[in-house]
């Protein structure tokens, strides 16, 4: 297993969290009204991790890894991780 990568912020990666917020809802056990992906890292596995900051309310931020299977497998991407109570300024991880 790799370690995960430097941060990032481009449009094309941001986009594709934002897709998956029905999967972070399911594993927080609720929805947000907001859900703008701030920035992510990724580590390779036996697909993709995707460790991202998400902001969730007016001032209320999450972190979230979500994984993305290989596309052989045909499967939907899973939240295995949601933690929330974090400011903008928390690092990712912590």
């Amino acid at each position: 297993m790799g370690a995960y990568g430097e941060l990032k912020t481009d449009a094309e990666g941001l986009a594709k969290v934002a897709g998956w917020k029905s999967h972070v809802e399911a594993t927080a056990g609720t929805t947000f009204d907001a859900f703008e992906v701030i920035h992510y890292k990724t580590q390779i596995v036996a697909g993709t991790n995707w460790e991202a900051k998400v902001k969730i309310g007016d001032d209320e931020y999450a972190h979230v890894v979500i994984h993305e299977k290989l596309p052989h497998t045909g499967e939907e991407p899973s939240c295995s991780s949601f933690n929330g109570g974090k400011t903008l300024d928390d690092p990712l991880g912590s």
